[in-house]
């Protein structure tokens, strides 16, 4: 999650603001560049690069290595490692450290156990049947949940062979209007010495089948869109946030930006003093009073899930605007004219420094539509 700066931050070279947009791709472990099909966020990322009159760094001027650059030769930003990013991917170490907050977990995490010992513990006191899941520590995509109602030796023996956690099914869960369970992808940016943007826009995910407490399957249990395709039919993408009414998207908007910015008070401490970024994808499930629940942070999000049928076109939307709003800054570019007449998307939600945070456009919601159409404008 955060940027590195060699330097600290430099400003523009002697060619002038736009001679710092400079951008490297991402290289395998042999140094080769990665094309899209290696990466499948790679073209969103260059076709945002393009159309904010970002260059593409040649092979000499490409210092970065194997790790995403972004910005100039005399400063850039990093990205983070895989073993950095760890501190957010790997859930033992995303909810050990939200756990051991020192003024205690934030709201937004649902009740959460780092062994069988102690689920075995919270489900003994469950008034009723409860669905409990076991999470393995770095899956992704859906795979390596496994719902449960009862902590039997599958479980276990599971539990005993890979790294994990156990949790809680989110209390009182809010269902979508098919009777389906859905969850809410928010993006978070860390950038140098720990601060933390989060994005206003939300995509929303809906399982494959209606959900059923007796049904302990993935489709009925995993909203992740990798499980939905098997069991949906045809095209599947994300629904456009405007499906819970702008009023309630506008609401949950704002308590996820600040349920990340939350998290970010916990982790950004653990994470890389060099001034690394990483764009990171959260994972909330909503409560039936429209509360946050965090499910798991992703170091890679796969956007490109994000970014199809009506939400086409809105993770391009989304990184502009980060590149205009965050990383531009950061590097000490100006911005253009189209870049300072968009609606502020990417609020800082965390700072070390005790910095006052910035606060949302007063009497404006269209920004909070995760695919929405039209664009708020402000006086």
């Amino acid at each position: 999650a955060a940027a590195s700066i060699s330097p600290p931050m430099a400003p523009p070279g002697p060619g002038g603001p736009e001679a710092a947009k400079v951008f490297a791709r991402p290289r395998d472990g042999k140094g080769r560049l990665l094309g899209e099909g290696d990466w499948d966020d790679l073209g969103i990322w260059l076709r945002a690069f393009r159309s904010s009159d970002w260059r593409e760094a040649s092979d000499e001027a490409d210092a970065s290595g194997s790790i995403f650059g972004l910005g100039s030769s005399g400063s850039g930003l990093l990205r983070m490692t895989a073993a950095q990013r760890l501190a957010l991917h790997d859930k033992r170490r995303f909810f050990g450290l939200l756990l051991a907050a020192p003024h205690g977990p934030p709201r937004c995490m649902p009740p959460t156990y780092m062994d069988a010992d102690a689920c075995a513990e919270a489900m003994a006191q469950e008034p009723a049947r409860a669905i409990y899941f076991f999470k393995q520590a770095q899956a992704s995509r859906g795979s390596g949940v496994r719902a449960f109602a009862e902590l039997d030796r599958q479980v276990l023996e599971e539990a005993e062979a890979v790294p994990g956690i156990f949790q809680r099914e989110v209390p009182r869960m809010r269902l979508w209007s098919d009777g389906a369970k859905f969850d809410v992808r928010a993006l978070g940016f860390f950038g140098p010495d720990g601060r933390c943007w989060a994005c206003r826009r939300l995509w929303l995910r809906v399982a494959g089948v209606p959900y059923d407490a007796e049904n302990l399957a993935r489709e009925a249990q995993c909203t992740n869109l990798s499980i939905r395709e098997g069991f949906a039919g045809g095209e599947v993408a994300p629904l456009p946030g405007t499906a819970l009414g702008d009023a309630s998207l506008a609401l949950v908007s704002e308590r996820v930006v600040q349920a990340i910015g939350d998290i970010a008070a916990v982790v950004a401490p653990h994470l890389p003093a060099d001034g690394r970024y990483q764009y990171f994808g959260f994972d909330f499930m909503l409560d039936q009073d429209l509360m946050p629940w965090v499910l798991e942070a992703n170091s890679t999000p796969h956007l490109t899930r994000c970014n199809r049928g009506d939400c086409e076109g809105q993770v391009e939307d989304v990184l502009r605007s980060l590149l205009c709003e965050v990383v531009e800054p950061l590097l000490g570019v100006v911005p253009n004219g189209d870049c300072t007449s968009r609606l502020e998307m990417w609020p800082l939600v965390y700072d070390p420094s005790g910095a006052k945070l910035r606060g949302k456009p007063a009497g404006c919601f269209d920004t909070f539509s995760a695919c929405a159409s039209q664009r708020c404008v402000v006086q």
